[in-house]
């Protein structure tokens, strides 16, 4: 995940470079499969990497966790 944060001040941001990233290891890599894992709908996930919606706190926190994110590496997206 470190890699993802590089230069990164913005969840959406973040979970933008990891969807990229996982879409050019595997094609089929798409935001139903990546909402799947964070629990979440592809739509909800969609609207807020493409800044529509906004990412609650709660989210953060709760995908956080999914994706193993220590206090050090999550705390600038929660200020």
């Amino acid at each position: 995940m470190k890699s993802y944060l590089d230069g990164v001040s913005r969840y959406p941001e973040f979970l933008k470079n990891i969807y990229e990233g996982e879409k050019l290891k595997d094609p089929s890599f798409s935001y139903r499969v990546f909402a799947r894992k964070l629990g979440v709908s592809h739509g909800y996930l969609a609207n807020i990497i493409k800044g529509a919606r906004p990412a609650s706190k709660k989210f953060i926190l709760d995908t956080a966790k999914i994706l193993d994110l220590n206090d050090e590496e999550l705390n600038p997206f929660l200020s």
